[in-house]
């Protein structure tokens, strides 16, 4: 098993911009940098996984060296979402023959037990998959690639979960199904979790800093 995060580079106006106006560019950008750190902290708790780094970098940020404890990693590369991730996929398949679990940075209740149950689903499954509240996914994992489930799906829209789980039938794939979540992506979600820190996972320290921050405007 290998965990793949996909991480971009913590620039200003370019990430967690459904933020605005509840934050500023610059806070938003710190948030995002906590949230990235807190997650590959959290994956490295999973004893003998290794994870790698699907990276979107930028000229300030052209590596993820900002990231304390970065390993192995790779550019992404693709025109949208899905051929990111056909290519995430293929990639760490490849350095790491095996399966795969993919996540994000968008999850503020990630925890390791999270990603152990995932591990343990994918056994007996063709994929696991994690739901999230807005209708997409926060975790995908394959015992191997499967390109067909990442093709004309509507990315970044509530219909990401349904149209997913058509292209596992239409593939005949088994799939198990992980707790449902809530990403932190919208001004809603930012207000819900700064209301009840304790949706917050305790691995999510500098996380939990960063709201403390935010709140404190």
């Amino acid at each position: 098993m290998t965990i793949c995060i996909f991480i971009k580079a913590p620039v200003a106006g370019r990430v967690k911009t459904r933020l605005y106006p509840e934050l500023a560019p610059n806070r938003a950008a710190d948030l995002y940098r906590a949230m990235a750190q807190d997650t590959l902290n959290t994956v490295g708790l999973i004893p003998g996984t290794p994870s790698l780094i699907a990276y979107e970098a930028h000229a300030d940020f052209p590596r993820p060296e900002w990231l304390t404890g970065a390993g192995e990693w790779f550019l992404q590369e693709g025109a949208g979402l899905g051929e990111r991730l056909i290519h995430a996929i293929e990639q760490t398949h490849h350095l790491n023959p095996g399966p795969v679990l993919v996540i994000g940075t968008d999850l503020p209740g990630l925890t390791p037990e999270i990603l152990n149950e995932a591990t343990a689903l994918l056994c007996d499954h063709d994929v696991v998959l994690g739901p999230a509240s807005d209708g997409g996914y926060y975790l995908i994992g394959l015992k191997q690639p499967q390109s067909t489930l990442f093709q004309n799906i509507p990315w970044s829209t509530s219909g990401v979960w349904e149209a997913t789980v058509r292209a596992l039938a239409q593939a005949e794939l088994s799939f198990a199904q992980l707790p449902m979540m809530r990403d932190l992506d919208t001004p809603e979600d930012l207000r819900l979790l700064q209301s009840d820190l304790r949706q917050l996972s305790p691995t999510f320290r500098k996380t939990q800093e960063a709201l403390h921050a935010c709140h404190a405007l």
